[in-house]
């Protein structure tokens, strides 16, 4: 995951560079899901997008986060011939 300005609250853009054995995965359908757990005092949040291809194993996904802090991602791939992957990582605001 890659972003040319610093991730703040608010709308943000992230490049995502998917490869397999260093290939690029190309034509794949790419959802990813931003969450931050409940914690005490604070509900639930979470924001879905669909990334939009931008060529060559590159994807581009847009998400607003609504707070600082720690957010979980999970990037759903699904490739043209059909196999499946789910890819988890964090970000920091």
């Amino acid at each position: 995951m890659v972003s040319d300005k610093p991730l703040t609250t608010g709308m943000n853009k992230l490049e995502l560079h998917l490869f397999k054995r260093s290939t690029p995965i190309k034509d794949a359908n790419v959802a990813v899901k931003f969450f931050m757990p409940a914690m005490p005092g604070m509900p639930y949040m979470e924001y879905k997008t669909v990334a939009k291809p931008l060529g060559n194993g590159v994807y581009e996904a847009a998400f607003n986060a609504s707070m600082g802090g720690t957010w979980q991602v999970h990037i759903f791939i699904t490739t043209k011939e059909g196999k499946k992957y789910r890819l988890k990582s964090s970000i920091n605001l």
